[in-house]
């Protein structure tokens, strides 16, 4: 919206001396955050960022990374038939169709580059603390619990 008003004296018109005599606002932005809220938001996303950054070094690890991304058929194959199989199979005794799915895509996007597929983990990470802290203001119209909620 805009600056903070002034509360000087204007000459002229009436809506002139109104709007001086308006209370003062801060600058707020449009989803209703003023500056010290958005440097705070942005100090979270800076605190996830740099607990998430160690995974960009990373190549893919011989845990699951083998079995769930590299051999996987599934993955490496993106096809309808694939991606209604990845709806309806139990993969090494886990049920994870969204994540496998974002898998899919990526490796259909970046093919198997590890780095590419771990910054699009660390940017959905990114997101959801957005969607965790947007959520938790809006359930309970305050700020701090939000803060507070979406480093957790």
């Amino acid at each position: 919206m805009g600056a903070v008003t002034s509360r000087k004296k204007l000459k002229g018109s009436g809506k002139a001396q109104r709007i001086a005599a308006a209370p003062l606002k801060t600058a707020r932005w449009q989803g209703g955050l003023n500056r010290n809220e958005l440097l705070c938001l942005g100090l979270v996303l800076a605190a996830t960022f740099v607990a998430y950054f160690p995974v960009l070094k990373s190549q893919f690890t011989n845990y699951d990374d083998n079995n769930q991304i590299l051999e996987s058929h599934l993955v490496r194959n993106l096809s309808f038939e694939n991606i209604k199989a990845l709806f309806s199979t139990v993969i090494w005794n886990q049920y994870f169709p969204v994540a496998m799915l974002i898998m899919a895509l990526e490796f259909k996007v970046f093919g198997a580059s590890a780095l590419a597929l771990r910054t699009v983990s660390v940017l959905l990470h990114l997101g959801n603390t957005l969607l965790v802290f947007q959520f938790i203001r809006k359930l309970f119209n305050r700020f701090d619990y939000a803060l507070i909620g979406s480093l957790a």
